[in-house]
């Protein structure tokens, strides 16, 4: 089918399914069509597939192999290894023995961990390979690797024991604080449930000891062509990939005699469960009220509504809750609170109440969180709210039906894993979608909303969970107090929501636009259009058509906290912090939002030591919306000493606390170690900000810095027309204060690190792991793309290569890297850090190792073969990343911070083939040199 064929068969089914919803009589009870730009299909072994055409990236192609099957269908004999099965598929099969796999995709373009990687969870595992779309071979050995994954894998007693290390490594880094209150809220999140004891990580017993016969047995019982789906999007003819894949995967055999797949049920409770979870490293409170629903897929037009409808209920509840948080007379007891609804783990829907808490004020946060959810059931949302909210939820999915010919293949792969997977989304067309949106919104009543709230709101099924700081568990309200609240809540009377006048126009005047002086196309980069403007300001203009309705804007400015004294740099630090949090013009950050209702637009700031600017996105059709805003952040801060302090409390709660987790407390060692003690890389405690930070001072600064549009370059990408957009860059830009004499740049504060080599080893942390960071600092290094292309294949030949021998061989740690990283502060510089968790009996062993390979590539360099895979890799990135705005706003960025010519950047792919093993070996002995490494271990307490 030709492509102008397809178009009008994909219209003319657009067209057929509105008509038909339209003459239904029972509209309702209809189910939603699936997209026909897929096909789906299943073969007669039971696999289920789904291929879909997309351009974008282009000379690209996405397989995934999705298995109906995670970590709760384990026996206890397998407690772990599902996910362990998961790692197997990369250390040998059928028809990739070893590590040929990883080696064979690599070497065309796909880096494993960015191009190939899983991912294991409770109820699925999913498999990812991206391949390069040039050669029938690369689609053919993709579809081989992918097929098998399905059933192919050879998991040999050899393999299985070589992977124990690298998971039991990956258990060690991930169990953090973060792990250790999962584990604590998992028994009462799927209280009686298997979901309760099946964490995916597993067991260390399991892990280290499990029977390999046991892993197999999971793979044998769940890895079956009933239970997975093959996804396949990309670059490609969509008939000859179909082919391609039944051909490929009809060869897998259906089993006779499958086990049964049980239904993992999460048993309801009469009472309410109330978890207090504490750590000794956790620095913040926070709480979560969970209440438990069953499951319902969407799949008829009645479920799109309800949906829509438990969507409305919670955002609109989530705007109060914010507003709450944002109240300048009636302080909340949290810093920001959010309600939500969705599916959560297996056959349960959770209704979702959560807040970040301040201090010592858990039982306020839980009864505010309470009363807010009951001023709803109690008497609706207004008119206003729900208007706000309808113009939201039809502007997001208008902006999904006019970048539906743009959307990347990762978003589609998304919605097909979530299709086949237990939350059976349906696959939807955009159009439909937006149609459907804005039709049942029409037909939407307060009087629903308010119904459904009531609905999502029981008394049994709740879970409270109470995260805190260990130090403060005594002060923590106990399961009475935390029950008593929901009685008192039950019987209390509260008035009616009620909101202030929302204003709505951002600039109260118009400001006098300025003009373009001069205008040139930029040599080098096609398309890149610069403007002088006549306040000093440089604007530069990428149009492009990689998406049909995205916008992407950054400003820069060099200087930064760079130019104030030491006294002032705390107060110019906090300055960005402390503008976002209290607002621009006569809005607040939440009052802001108000008036956004229905835009997709969002500017945010962005400072540090050597600049400031800033950032942001929107719609073609609030393009001038974005401006108005950055406009604001230019000239009209908002004041409020309410807010100010507000956050200052959140600040100080942060710094009170932040030094129980000893990652923060090494962290800062280093900061000061690395800057030889200077003076502003000082830690930032309670004591500093309550004697360095200043309120005047923090706006004096502020407007400083952004006293000057030309002192500014700012720079557009997307889907923008320059003539159009001129009149409203000239007005909003160019009527910005600014002149082009007044040029500002950086100030060399003399921090450097240290001179000669360090070891420095704290013994801090609560766990038996480890963290060892290696660097090599400030190596004065032309910025050159020649020398940033070496850099990176250097740190990742080392990279390759520590993976390899630590990961691999020894199974000493789960993932060791390389990092380059170039600064131009206070000349161009190169540094290079190494990091890795491992067990503390092996650190001094695994550094070694870590040494050695460093020696071998000073010595030795790269092979030939390693040479052509990293560099064909490198090549792949560039050409799938060009065709995203992303890119060129960074490509712009580092172009004007490094001061480089455009005139180069078409030079990078022949830059990248005149890459020599020379230049690599040359880089190496400069950067690594050994008598000035930096080394600092973070260990467990003695």
């Amino acid at each position: 089918m030709n492509r102008i064929t397809k178009k009008i068969g994909v219209s003319l089914f657009v067209l057929a399914t509105v008509l038909s919803f339209a003459s239904c009589d029972n509209k309702l009870e209809q189910e939603l069509p699936t997209s026909p730009e897929v096909k789906i299909g299943k073969l007669e072994n039971g696999l289920t597939y789904y291929i879909k055409q997309n351009r974008r990236p282009k000379n690209e192609i996405q397989m995934n192999l999705v298995v109906n099957a995670g970590s709760v269908l384990e026996d206890d004999d397998q407690r772990g290894f599902a996910h362990f099965c998961e790692h197997m598929a990369f250390n040998g099969t059928e028809n990739f023995p070893d590590k040929e796999m990883i080696d064979y995709f690599e070497s065309i373009g796909s880096k494993f961990g960015e191009k190939i990687n899983a991912y294991t969870s409770f109820d699925e595992t999913v498999y990812e390979l991206s391949i390069p779309a040039g050669k029938e071979e690369y689609i053919d050995k993709g579809l081989l690797a992918v097929r098998d994954w399905a059933s192919a894998v050879s998991d040999t007693d050899k393999e299985i024991d070589a992977e124990r290390g690298v998971i039991h490594e990956e258990f060690r880094t991930r169990y953090d604080v973060n792990g250790r209150l999962l584990n604590k809220s998992l028994p009462y999140l799927f209280h009686n449930s298997k979901y309760a004891e099946r964490h995916v990580i597993g067991t260390y017993e399991i892990i280290d000891y499990g029977k390999p016969d046991a892993l197999r047995r999971y793979r044998k019982d769940w890895y079956r062509p009933d239970l997975q789906a093959v996804i396949v999007v990309g670059d490609f003819n969509i008939r000859e990939m179909e082919q391609k894949v039944k051909s490929v995967f009809s060869e897998i055999p259906k089993q006779e005699a499958p086990k049964e797949k049980p239904a993992i049920e999460i048993p309801g409770h009469a009472e309410t469960l109330v978890a207090h979870c504490t750590d000794e490293e956790l620095n913040s409170s926070s709480v979560v009220i969970y209440y438990k629903h069953p499951f319902t897929p969407v799949k008829t037009v009645g479920d799109f509504r309800t949906d829509l409808i438990q969507n409305l209920y919670t955002s609109m509840l989530t705007d109060r809750l914010l507003q709450a948080a944002d109240d300048e007379e009636r302080i909340a007891p949290f810093f920001t609170a959010s309600a939500g609804y969705s599916q959560f783990i297996g056959e349960k829907n959770m209704y979702i109440l959560r807040a970040s808490v301040k201090e010592d004020r858990v039982t306020e946060a839980i009864a505010s969180l309470l009363e807010e959810n009951k001023r709803a059931l109690s008497h609706g949302f207004t008119k206003a709210e729900f208007e706000r909210t309808k113009k939201k939820f039809i502007s997001r999915a208008g902006k999904a039906f006019r970048e539906r010919n743009t959307r990347e293949s990762k978003n589609y792969v998304e919605d097909y894993i979530r299709n086949f997977t237990l939350a059976q989304l349906p696959v939807i067309d955009p159009k439909i979608n937006y149609d459907l949106t804005k039709e049942l919104l029409e037909d939407i009543s307060l009087k629903e909303i308010k119904e459904t709230g009531q609905m999502l709101n029981t008394r049994e099924n709740r879970v409270v969970i109470i995260n805190a700081p260990e130090k403060d568990k005594d002060s923590l309200p106990d399961e009475n107090t935390v029950l008593q609240v929901f009685d008192e809540m039950e019987e209390k009377e509260l008035e009616a929501y009620s909101e202030g006048l929302n204003l709505e126009e951002l600039l109260p005047e118009e400001p006098t636009p300025g003009k373009v002086i001069r205008e040139q196309n930029v040599e080098g980069v096609e398309d890149l259009i610069e403007w002088e403007m006549s306040n000093g300001a440089r604007v530069f203009i990428k149009p492009t058509n990689y998406k049909n309705d995205q916008i992407y804007f950054g400003a820069y400015s060099p200087g930064g906290y760079s130019v104030y004294d030491d006294a002032d740099y705390i107060s110019a630090s906090f300055a960005p912090d402390i503008i976002s949090y209290v607002g621009i013009g006569d809005f607040s950050p939440v009052d802001l939002g108000k008036a956004l209702s229905g835009k997709m637009v969002q500017v945010r700031l962005g400072c540090g030591d050597y600049s400031e600017g800033l950032g942001g996105n929107s719609t073609v059709e609030d393009f001038e919306t974005m401006l108005k805003i950055a406009h604001l952040y230019f000239t009209a801060p908002r004041e409020s000493k309410p807010r100010y302090e507000a956050l200052l409390e959140k600040i100080n709660l942060q710094l009170k606390n932040k030094y129980l987790d000893p990652n923060v407390v090494w962290n800062d060692t280093v900061s000061k170690i690395m800057a030889s003690y200077h003076p502003r890389v000082s830690p930032v405690t309670v004591e500093r900000v309550n004697q360095e930070l200043d309120y005047d001072k923090v706006y004096k600064i502020y407007r400083e810095r952004f006293s000057n549009a030309g002192d500014f370059s700012f720079f557009f990408a997307g889907s923008l027309n320059p003539e159009t957009v001129k009149p409203l860059v000239e007005k909003y830009i160019g009527g910005l204060p600014g002149n082009n004499t007044k040029k500002e740049t950086w100030t060399d504060r003399d921090i450097s690190p240290p001179k000669g080599k360090v070891e420095h080893t704290m013994h801090l942390a609560k766990e038996q792991r480890s963290i060892v960071r290696i660097l090599f600092p400030d190596t004065e290094m032309d910025y050159s793309q020649k020398n940033k292309l070496v850099s990176r294949i250097m740190c990742d030949a080392l990279s390759n290569a520590l993976m390899e021998n630590i990961r691999e061989k020894q199974g000493g740690v789960y993932s060791i890297r390389a990092y380059p990283y170039f600064s131009p502060y206070p000349t161009d510089n190169l540094s290079v850090s190494i990091q890795f968790v491992c067990d503390p009996v092996r650190v001094e062993e695994l550094k070694k190792l870590v040494f050695d390979e460093i020696q071998r590539i000073k010595k030795e360099g790269v092979t030939p073969e390693d040479l052509a895979s990293i560099l064909n890799q490198i090549e792949h990135d560039d050409e799938t990343s060009r065709e995203t705005n992303d890119y060129w706003m960074k490509l712009v960025q580092e172009y004007l911070v490094y001061r480089l010519d455009f005139k180069e950047f078409p030079n990078l792919i022949p830059t990248l083939k005149q890459v020599t093993n020379d230049d690599i070996k040359n880089m190496a002995t400069e950067i690594f040199e050994i008598n000035t490494y930096k080394n600092f271990n973070l260990m467990p307490e003695k």
